[in-house]
């Protein structure tokens, strides 16, 4: 299994940890004062270990589409409100 960008390696680096707080933070900041935000992965090293943990900590929600216009996009929730992911 390999993703784009992804670095080499088992075990997570510990970047996966580090965004799981990030998300808590910008998910109280979206509770509390209504603010939206977003984080961009493809600027973060991540490793197969740290998307595997990340996949397994937000869990899958009910929702996702896959959207074929000018190149396929997948768009999915976690099982957090106010947590998804877009694929391009």
């Amino acid at each position: 299994m390999s993703a784009p960008g992804c670095a080499a390696g088992g075990g997570p680096s510990g970047n996966g940890a580090a965004l799981l707080r990030e998300l808590a933070t910008l998910l109280r900041g979206l509770a509390e004062r209504d603010e939206a935000a977003s984080i961009d992965l493809r600027g973060i090293p991540l490793n197969l270990g740290d998307l595997q943990e990340l996949r397994e900590t937000l869990g899958t929600g009910e929702v996702e589409a896959r959207i074929n216009a000018l190149g396929e996009s997948h768009v999915a929730e976690t099982s957090y409100p106010g947590i998804g992911s877009v694929s391009v």
